[in-house]
């Protein structure tokens, strides 16, 4: 699975960190407070977060194609495939790519756009790593 260096292109991965509470707010937009220990009140639901992105080069499929054999399985459903030599990517199923955008920072530093793909698969051979990858919709929760 090894790609020529000119068919190569910038992307960017982007590392699961944490799930944050998400907690009560009244009308007010104030947190509500339990009555009896006086803690914030959780909803149960989480807000992922991702640590800043991280730019590596790898060799991108234009479109998944049905005329050889699936290498992640008939089940998996996917949109494209990245395939780099560089085995020690830290990528893994949680991980999010920026793939037909770049990352975008404010003033502040801050990032201000999502990224496009979430990794769906991960498949290490002896010199090469394979990845399928499958477009999100913007503000889009796993």
């Amino acid at each position: 699975m090894r790609g020529l260096k000119r068919n190569k292109v910038e992307l960017w991965y982007q590392l699961y960190d944490a799930n944050i509470p998400i907690y009560e707010t009244g009308l007010d937009g104030n947190l509500v407070l339990d009555p009896v220990t006086g803690e914030p009140l959780l909803t149960g639901d989480f807000t992922t977060k991702y640590k800043d992105p991280v730019s590596f080069e790898a060799n991108v499929s234009p479109a998944r194609s049905e005329a050889s054999t699936d290498p992640f399985g008939v089940d998996v459903k996917y949109d494209k495939t990245i395939s780099s030599c560089e085995m020690d990517l830290p990528i893994d199923e949680l991980s999010r790519l920026f793939v037909d955008k770049e990352p975008r920072y404010d003033a502040d530093g801050t990032l201000i756009n999502e990224a496009d793909y979430k990794v769906v698969k991960v498949a290490k051979s002896l010199n090469s790593l394979l990845i399928a990858i499958k477009k999100r919709t913007e503000g889009e929760d796993e």
